[in-house]
């Protein structure tokens, strides 16, 4: 394997630039900055991948198209910023099934909150029934109404920027909310929480799981992190594996740049030993 090198910048094709893009730290919810210690990590994970760019010639890889690409690249980008931000290959798992334990929660509980705001408008169409809050100003957005209640969400002084910026295209859709068209409804926003496919992290990052425990074979500091980059990119997008896009070699070099490893501390052929020990254990 060749070494890394830290030559001039090179040009970054637009899909990798997408890449980027999306996975540079945004604000927390309700926050104006992201957090400083994700920001300083991806600061020099973005200079790393950029300057070893020729070393990596994302170009030969495999894939069918620069989507994915893309989508490889963001994937590895991912794991190098749990890396940066101290996070561990272990606790990404445990939050990749609390997730799972939460999205079926909320399908569930989706499905209740539509199936009661069906009965609640048929209740209003059957005998002809007026809810309103006592008091309340006529023309006063209604949250249970879903154009009123993104009226009242958009006041919130958390959201003063986007309305500033934003402010004319707000007010024209928000005015699509006082036609007498049939329009959506909050049971048509739960249904669709409802009928979203959760997905799981299923089998391969089950693999995952006994991969981290085992103890066999060359182990280093670097072994659990480049496990988690194999898993990631098997289980890739709705099932579809990336790891036929990317030879040994390819891997070995994508392994050195997302963990920031010295330079020929993956191999071909180590990388091939640990697709074996994944694969037998997915």
């Amino acid at each position: 394997m060749k070494a890394q090198h830290e030559g001039c910048r090179v040009h970054i094709p637009t899909w990798a630039e997408k890449a980027f893009s999306q996975i540079c730290p945004c604000p927390a919810y309700g926050g104006d900055e992201p957090d400083s210690t994700a920001i300083c990590a991806w600061q020099q994970i973005d200079t790393r991948f950029r300057k070893n760019w020729a070393f990596l010639k994302p170009e030969r890889w495999t894939a069918p198209n620069d989507r994915i690409r893309q989508l490889i690249l963001e994937i590895a980008l991912e794991v190098a910023l749990e890396l940066g931000i101290g996070k561990s290959p272990q606790r990404a798992l445990e939050a990749a099934r609390q997730l799972d334990d939460l999205n079926n929660e909320i399908s569930t509980k989706a499905n209740e909150i539509e199936a009661l705001f069906r009965q609640r408008q048929q209740l209003l169409n059957d005998y002809g029934l007026r809810d309103r809050t006592p008091g309340a100003i006529e023309r006063e957005p209604d949250p249970y109404s879903f154009f009123g209640a993104l009226e009242v969400v958009a006041k919130q002084s958390e959201l003063a920027a986007w309305r500033l910026v934003f402010c004319r295209q707000i007010e024209e859709f928000l005015a699509c909310g006082h036609t007498p068209r049939r329009k959506p409804t909050w049971a048509d926003m739960f249904q669709a929480i409802a009928n979203r496919d959760c997905g799981s992290i299923g089998g391969r990052d089950v693999a995952d799981v006994h991969m981290l425990a085992d103890r066999a074979g060359n182990r280093t500091e670097y072994s659990p992190w480049a496990k988690r980059l194999i898993s990631r990119l098997d289980v890739g997008v709705q099932t579809r594996s990336f790891l036929p896009f990317l030879k040994n070699d390819q891997l070995a070099d994508l392994l050195e740049v997302t963990l920031d490893a010295p330079p020929d501390k993956f191999s071909g052929s180590q990388v091939k030993g640990l697709l074996d020990r994944y694969h037998e254990k997915r």
